[in-house]
């Protein structure tokens, strides 16, 4: 019961994003309705009856398409707006990557959170060197190990050294063996602990 009148409230509650008004006028023109209206309704309060011809009912719904047409217009205009608004602000924050061809990197991977029920983290790996660039947001990246070669987004690329970094052999070593995974070919004698 609780889970019904949350959703009425809900759909009955006017809405900055749909231009003032409820979720329930916008979709079927009917006006929202307060559930305290009933409490507080006075109970000498007489409902009438109205007969309607055709002609009537079918200038009536005319009239309620126009209005409906006119309100999701209004809508439309305004959640448009908020949208822009909101990607303006986000892209305003956001800042161009200034890397180029040959600068060392790392490289971010999501892997999942070490603690369950939390969001995705970032893994930073590399180095990598920057081979080549597309629209200055994404980078084709080289493997300094295997000189496999991706590309990646710059929000995922974080500078590593500039390209002064001497990669001696023992570097090449470190990071092959800080990178290494490894795969368990067989479990012997494992039992299930309940």
């Amino acid at each position: 019961m609780a889970e019904c009148q949350c959703s009425h409230t809900i759909n009955h509650r006017p809405q900055e994003r749909l231009n003032g008004l409820a979720p329930i006028t916008v979709m079927t023109g009917l006006p929202a309705e307060n559930l305290l209206d009933e409490i507080f309704r006075c109970p000498y309060q007489e409902f009438g009856t109205v007969r309607m011809d055709k002609s009537h009912v079918k200038t009536a719904t005319a009239e309620l398409q126009r209005a409906l047409s006119e309100m999701h217009k209004d809508v439309t205009l305004t959640s448009d707006k908020l949208r822009q608004l909101k990607a303006g602000l986000k892209n305003m924050k956001r800042k161009e990557p200034n890397f180029t061809v040959g600068d060392f990197v790392l490289v971010g991977h999501p892997e999942p959170s070490k603690s369950s029920g939390q969001k995705l983290f970032v893994k930073w790996t590399g180095p990598f060197r920057i081979t080549n660039t597309e629209a200055h947001y994404i980078f084709e990246v080289e493997n300094i190990i295997d000189s496999s070669k991706k590309w990646v987004h710059g929000d995922r690329i974080r500078f590593y050294s500039d390209q002064s970094l001497n990669l001696v052999k023992e570097i090449r070593q470190q990071f092959a063996h800080d990178a290494e995974r490894y795969q368990i070919e067989q479990l012997l004698d494992c039992r299930r602990i309940l």
